[in-house]
């Protein structure tokens, strides 16, 4: 009796999905396999060729990279390849903003989660991470001497010498 319904559930969401798809059914494409394999080999290969290049710049780090560039625009091309098979000319009703919901909200609230902790780390160990020096390189005088941020640069140049 409980196989029957829930045999019965699963009838019911297949119903109900191809419904929603507008009763087309999903081609099956054995090639896009091939190209996730790649997509993934080859970002997976960028990093560790990236993080190599830090510490080994050399011509062979810097050819062996040319192929894994590919890797981000594979899986771009695989995303708009599927949702043309899927959905053809019509695009569904609230699905940039369904997309929105479910892709940026989470990136941004766990971005500014992110933010917020790194902040009160780097305050926490007293650590400014360079702020304070690329705010003497954004304030600096024309002659090259560095000024504080919060007060205007004087207009007579200090010798640096004590005469007295």
């Amino acid at each position: 009796m409980a196989h029957a319904v829930v045999r019965q559930r699963v009838r019911n969401t297949r119903s109900l999905f191809m419904m929603l798809a507008g009763n087309r059914s999903m081609q099956r494409v054995e090639e896009i396999y091939w190209l996730r394999a790649y997509g993934c080999l080859a970002v997976f290969a960028f990093h560790l060729l990236d993080h190599l290049n830090q510490r080994l710049d050399t011509l062979v780090t810097d050819v062996a990279r040319i192929p894994t560039v590919f890797g981000t625009p594979v899986f771009i091309f695989i995303s708009v390849f599927l949702f043309s098979l899927r959905y053809g000319n019509e695009v569904p009703r609230g699905f940039l903003g369904n997309r929105l919901k479910y892709i940026m909200v989470p990136y941004l609230v766990y971005g500014l989660a992110y933010a917020v902790a790194e902040f009160l780390r780097l305050h926490a160990a007293d650590d400014d991470a360079g702020l304070r020096t690329s705010c003497a390189s954004i304030c600096s005088t024309p002659a090259g001497t560095a000024t504080s941020c919060s007060s205007p640069p004087s207009s007579t140049p200090s010798t640096g010498s004590t005469d007295g």
